[in-house]
């Protein structure tokens, strides 16, 4: 049997909001020496389109360069720092205010990958269509002091397919790429 693999679509951030979530997860860390999370090159902040188990992920290059050609730049607001615990674990996380184009681009994605699932995934039973909540997560299992934050409009060009690293899901090695125009 081959190995089944859990890959993701999902946003990267622009520069400036890539250095501020890494700061974040430092004091989120709280200095941690080995910290759940600690967002890196290897640990990419990321926002969540669909999660899936495929065996041949090369065959979902070709059917989301097809949506993903026919988004533009979505244009969220960050709006809160959150605190969630969800199935055992504490999750500290950046929300992002679900826009329609967001919200659609998330549908048409989890849409496209569909076929090619190999096992079920968590994410599109618990996070995904009706459900979704896009967010940055910046910790797991730490209870950081207060994070408030003035909301901050920000404009994400960038779509990659990543394999999602475990335990946490975290965005690993970026197998493609996509610009939003």
């Amino acid at each position: 049997m081959t190995e089944q693999t859990k890959y993701g679509v999902v946003l990267l951030p622009p520069t400036e909001v890539w250095d501020w979530l890494q700061q974040l997860n430092l004091i989120v860390n709280g200095g941690m020496e080995h910290p759940p999370i600690l967002l890196d090159e290897h640990h990419k902040p990321h926002v969540s389109l669909a999660h899936m188990y495929v065996t041949d992920v090369q065959a979902l290059i070709e059917p989301l360069t097809q949506v993903i050609d026919q988004a533009h730049p979505v244009t969220v607001l960050l709006s809160a720092f959150s605190v969630d615990t969800i199935g055992g674990h504490t999750w500290s996380s950046v929300v992002i205010q679900d826009t329609s184009e967001l919200h659609q681009l998330h549908i048409a994605i989890m849409d496209v990958v569909q076929p090619f699932e190999t096992q079920p995934s968590s994410y599109r039973t618990t996070f995904s269509y009706d459900r979704f909540w896009p967010h940055f997560t910046i910790g797991v299992d730490v209870m950081p002091a207060d994070m408030d934050f003035a909301p901050r409009q920000v404009t994400i060009d960038r779509v990659a397919l990543c394999r999602m690293d475990p335990p946490y899901s975290t965005c690993g090695e970026i197998i493609h790429e996509w610009k939003l125009t």
